[in-house]
């Protein structure tokens, strides 16, 4: 491969808005995301401007149980 830095992420949540709003923007980084059901699913680290089906960016975020589960964490609600 050439220069730069390469990374790979598995179990990855992508999410794109289902309209013309963007479903994250910058600083929103380490928020918890709800499921359709409003459980908590996922803690997003990740978005871009651009991108997506809609051209609005995609958000990206880790399993919430996965990251308390590696931390050895409980969530408390």
């Amino acid at each position: 491969m050439g220069g730069g830095v390469f990374a790979r992420f598995d179990e990855v949540i992508q999410i794109e808005a289902l309209t013309h709003n963007k479903f994250s923007d910058g600083g929103d980084s380490g928020s918890v995301i709800l499921t359709p059901n409003g459980k908590p699913g996922g803690l997003l680290f990740a978005g871009t401007k651009t991108g997506g089906s809609l051209g609005h960016g995609i958000t990206f975020a880790n399993p919430l149980d996965i990251v308390l589960n590696d931390l050895n964490l409980d969530l408390v609600i």
